[in-house]
């Protein structure tokens, strides 16, 4: 699996979002899951004395070649994540902002929610707050 996207491709996105290039930017890679999508965080100041925004970088294995609107075939596994992120957020639950998507490329842009998981936040309390932290969460 490669990348089919480079620095300059991501500031010409923020470019695109903030109308002007970031005066600095820096990839890091993450820590992959079990799918075939490579995540990165994005750090990018605008001017030179802020401190560094970021935004997670998905990318998918295997782009789009078309949107579904153009194909007749079947939808991709990057259509259905965007689909159900945007289900999701019109219900009301906690998902990241999709700031940018090009199906093309298979990137992503999404609202950077930090490192922690549920997992390691529920080893930080006691059993008996679970079931609140659950319901906090969904």
């Amino acid at each position: 699996m490669s990348n089919s996207f480079d620095l300059n491709q991501l500031n010409h996105v923020l470019r695109s979002i903030y109308g002007k290039a970031p005066v600095h930017s820096q990839l890091q890679t993450l820590r992959g899951d079990a799918s075939t999508r490579r995540y990165y965080r994005l750090l990018f100041s605008m001017e030179p004395q802020e401190a560094p925004s970021t935004r997670i970088v998905m990318q998918f294995a295997s782009p789009s070649a078309a949107s579904d609107e153009i194909t007749s075939g079947p939808k991709s596994e990057n259509h259905h994540f965007l689909d159900v992120q945007a289900l999701l957020r019109e219900r009301g639950l906690p998902v990241p902002l999709v700031y940018f998507a090009d199906l093309t490329t298979g990137m992503v842009l999404l609202e950077d929610l930090g490192d922690q998981t549920l997992e390691a936040y529920l080893q930080t309390v006691p059993n008996a707050q679970w079931e609140g932290v659950y319901k906090d969460v969904v």
